[in-house]
């Protein structure tokens, strides 16, 4: 008896341990459902606020633009342990029509994504719509959001731009900018304004 009251502990020792080890590793993705405009369309541009520095991620260096995508879609993963033991584990993502008032960025690297045709807005996965009436699509053709020094996993807020009735949906959603904002400080173009 004694024998299998140990064979059953050190099983329950095994799982438990399996499932800390699990969660440590697994991610969860807060990421926005967002296309990001490819390498060919030029279409993901970097800039500076208050600055003449604008620099657009394009064709001339595939390498530094896949690099960003990579950077960029790993900044809104969280282990699964973290997410737990934080509380954010749940955490759906939010979006609010703040009209026609574009966001005003004084500090970090503000990217834009901007795209030849317009894009469906989603919201944790399906078509949003501004009202429970409405079955019209919000379309938008331009993404905007500011990317942080030393912020670590803090709320995030992208804007996406509805050209056709001029407003900006700011969508909430966790993200670590850090290693994004590192990167793009090193690109050629922001280097020079370290020195």
């Amino acid at each position: 008896m004694k024998k299998i009251s140990q064979f059953i502990a050190y099983a329950i020792l095994g799982v438990v341990v399996i499932g800390l080890v699990l969660t440590a590793v697994l991610k969860k993705s807060f990421a926005p459902n967002i296309a990001i405009p490819t390498c060919a369309s030029g279409g993901v541009g970097i800039e500076v606020p208050n600055m003449a520095k604008y620099d657009t991620l394009g064709t001339e260096d595939e390498d530094m633009y896949n690099e960003f995508v990579s950077i960029y879609n790993r900044s809104f993963e969280l282990t699964i342990l973290y997410s737990l033991f934080s509380g954010k584990i749940s955490r759906e993502q939010s979006i609010e029509n703040v009209g026609k008032t574009a966001p005003n960025y004084t500090a970090g690297y503000v990217v834009k994504f901007s795209y030849p045709e317009a894009q469906t807005l989603k919201v944790n996965g399906e078509v949003w719509h501004e009202s429970i009436n409405s079955d019209s699509e919000t379309l938008y053709k331009n993404v905007v959001f500011a990317v942080f020094e030393g912020k670590g996993l803090t709320s995030t807020y992208i804007y996406f731009y509805d050209d056709v009735n001029n407003n900006y949906y700011k969508l909430t959603t966790l993200a670590n900018f850090d290693n994004l904002y590192n990167f793009i400080s090193e690109m050629p173009m922001f280097a020079e304004e370290e020195e």
